[in-house]
């Protein structure tokens, strides 16, 4: 799991999402929303299925994924 801000809406269902950090760009597939925020807070907590905590690093934002695969 991910803790972090949310900045906008997290659809419902689960959803790709593109990892930026240090240059570098990761697909993460099938993220969903664990924990929603409360009382118009922006804290939330998502599920990344497959991801070791130790391969989401400090300051990595999630972006949604613009295609299926990632590819601009």
């Amino acid at each position: 799991m991910a803790f972090g801000v949310l900045a906008g809406r997290f659809p419902e269902g689960a959803r790709p999402a593109e990892l930026h950090h240090d240059g570098d760009v990761t697909v993460l597939n099938g993220l969903t929303l664990e924990y929603p925020p409360e009382d118009a807070s922006p804290e939330a907590c998502l599920r990344i299925p497959a991801r070791h905590p130790d391969e989401l690093p400090p300051g990595a934002v999630l972006f949604r994924a613009e295609c299926g695969d990632g590819v601009r």
